[in-house]
């Protein structure tokens, strides 16, 4: 149970579209709606084989949203429950921050749980936000990570129209712990404008795995959403060879033909105007000095 599969992004970036892809594999286990709920009981998972057995097989589909059926979902109350109150893991950068020996024998075991109750040999998952890289190996030091990434104006654009952003990342920094005080000062200078405060902290997510990634060198696979929507069924099995499984899966197969994979990345320019754009782009590039 060292080595799950582990999805990052930053979130509204396609990791759900390709992670539930991938995760629809018959050798993998993931966390579900229902680990969410019974988070202290991984034997939870076994609720997976109400759904799916040999008499029938009732899928999450791309067009069944029903909140009934066994999905795979983030389930940050599991992650909470397993990273204890010394970590912030829902809303912290995390930077550095490593689990104890008693947190990662604890995380093992449970992943080892949920596997054995769902009659499966491997485990994927996956998070957005903040990648958690280092906290991550602490648990799992042979992790294998795929970074979804996506053009950072429909990434932009796609967060602004989510409600729980409108909620709570435009009123404050949804993600503590890994700003200097420079970055506070200009948080608090862009707090008011939308578009720039989400700007600045999705570039922050970016530049802090990046930060990550190059600190840790994990195992890790990147993936462009781009590439998927083109060739879903080329990325697809390129992330089952780096995770090690069974590259010709028909399960995978039919999720995607349920999905009909389309590009969403709109002509997003037209949401923002020159000046706004001229402003995300220096805060890109950490040359934002006015606002």
């Amino acid at each position: 149970m060292d080595n799950p599969l582990i999805f990052i992004g930053t979130g509204r970036c396609g990791s759900t579209v390709i992670s539930n892809t991938v995760m629809a594999h018959e050798e993998l286990a993931y966390q579900s709606n229902y680990q969410e709920i019974l988070y202290p009981f991984p034997q939870a998972s076994g609720i997976r084989n109400l759904f799916q057995n040999k008499f029938w097989n009732i899928k999450a589909r791309p067009k069944n949203p029903s909140k009934l059926v066994f999905k795979p979902i983030e389930a940050y109350r599991m992650w909470n429950y397993l990273a204890g109150d010394e970590h912030n893991f829902s809303h912290g950068f995390m930077l550095g921050e490593k689990a104890n020996e008693k947190r990662k024998v604890f995380a093992q075991g449970y992943f080892s749980t949920m596997c054995r109750f769902q009659k499966k040999e491997k485990i994927a998952v996956k998070i957005t936000g903040p990648s958690r890289i280092s906290f991550l190996l602490s648990l799992f030091p042979n992790a294998k990570f795929v970074l979804i990434t996506r053009a950072f104006l429909p990434t932009l654009r796609s967060l602004l129209k989510v409600d729980y952003w409108q909620n709570f990342g435009v009123n404050q920094l949804l993600w503590k712990g890994g700003y200097s005080p420079k970055e506070l000062e200009l948080a608090a200078r862009l707090k008011g404008n939308d578009a720039l405060y989400s700007a600045f902290q999705l570039n922050k997510v970016i530049e802090s795995t990046k930060q990550e990634i190059q600190e840790h060198k994990p195992d890790i696979l990147t993936i462009a959403y781009e590439d998927f929507v083109y060739e879903p069924k080329k990325i697809t099995k390129k992330i089952l060879a780096f995770a090690g499984l069974k590259e010709n899966s028909p399960a995978c197969n039919a999720y995607l033909k349920a999905l009909n994979v389309v590009d969403k990345n709109v002509a997003v320019r037209s949401f923002f105007n020159d000046d706004v754009l001229t402003k995300i782009e220096e805060i890109r590039t950490g040359q934002m000095v006015n606002i």
